[in-house]
């Protein structure tokens, strides 16, 4: 049970508690305070529609706290702690129809997590690589809650988890004030990755989330313009950012042995020599003698001339280009046509 205060400070609760652990960003703290001031409205709104009904408000539950909103904005003021009174003969009137809209928000679920702070782990695992649709449901009030969707929705999870409290945006400020153990993670429904934004659209027009600020899906983010302020956000909340310890540990050891998908592996030798030819600074040596090209080609480098010629490594840059030859051989950067 909630009373009226609880909903009328809930919003200020906010506020006050995510300022007092962000940084003194101006853009920043304008922003909150924008996103909060939308709360502000429904709820002094609701408290204006049902200000004469306040004590039978108090002790009202949930659902029918989403019944009374609905038909305080359409006028209906016969009502109980029940819910609204409906008349026997109006099944089919369009009242009827909102309310039965309100009952399918409790769909049925493909798979539910209530304690995400504890199973995360698992239920990410569980569903990685798999498309679909998700909802994220603030449990103290289940009518704030987000719909998402991603192909790939371990991943999707994983990423609310360990990023979502530091986002500036409505989920985000719940999760920084509240905490994942007051949270809940359904799947709502799976389908094919073309099929994802479609979905999602219809699930935001249908249900108007009340965590979500976007009222449309976007199948690809980078298609979006954002602002000077959207930059400016964004900037701010990843500045600064860096992996703890045990994070670098996690990820170090991810990667180590056979974990790592070049264990073992070389590359072919065409790659080798064509990047050798692109790094590498070619030798011509030609023979004392007959002044011909040994091989018919130069070495790609001075390692490989070493490994079959009578010279040290140290030694052929000295005789490179010197018209000289050593122990038989004349050693040149570039090709040559006559005998020096």
């Amino acid at each position: 049970m909630k009373s009226v205060s609880f909903y009328l400070l809930l919003p200020l609760e906010l506020v006050i508690g995510y300022i007092n652990n962000t940084t003194k960003n101006v853009a920043k703290l304008l922003y909150i305070l924008r996103l909060e001031l939308v709360h502000v409205g429904l709820v002094f709104y609701l408290y204006l529609s049902t200000k004469k009904y306040e004590e039978i408000f108090k002790n009202i539950n949930d659902n029918s706290l989403y019944r009374l909103i609905l038909n305080s904005k359409k006028g209906v003021k016969n009502f109980t702690g029940r819910g609204p009174k409906v008349p026997k003969d109006s099944k089919n009137t369009k009242n009827n129809n909102l309310l039965s809209t309100i009952r399918k928000k409790k769909h049925r679920s493909v798979d539910h997590c209530h304690d995400f702070l504890n199973q995360h782990s698992t239920f990410q695992k569980k569903w990685w690589n798999v498309s679909g649709i998700y909802k994220i449901t603030y449990l103290n009030f289940r009518h704030f809650y987000y719909y998402g969707s991603s192909r790939n929705l371990g991943q999707r999870l994983k990423y609310h988890y360990y990023n979502g409290p530091s986002q500036i945006s409505f989920l985000g400020i719940f999760l920084k004030r509240f905490g994942w153990k007051n949270f809940s993670v359904t799947i709502v429904e799976v389908c094919s990755p073309s099929k994802i934004q479609e979905r999602e659209n219809w699930y935001l027009k249908k249900y108007r989330p009340l965590l979500n600020i976007l009222e449309e899906a976007y199948s690809d983010s980078r298609s979006l313009k954002k602002s000077s302020l959207t930059k400016l956000k964004i900037s701010t909340t990843l500045l600064g950012r860096s992996h703890n310890d045990e994070t670098r540990l996690r990820m170090s050891n991810s990667r180590l042995g056979a974990k790592n998908q070049y264990w073992q592996k070389g590359l072919p030798k065409a790659t080798l020599d064509a990047a050798a030819a692109v790094l590498g600074k070619p030798i011509y040596v030609y023979t004392e003698e007959s002044f011909t090209l040994v091989n018919d080609k130069p070495f790609r480098n001075i390692r490989e001339a070493v490994k079959h010629l009578p010279i040290s490594q140290s030694t052929l840059p000295r005789k490179l280009d010197s018209n000289k030859p050593f122990k038989g051989y004349f050693y040149f950067s570039k090709p040559q046509s006559s005998k020096p």
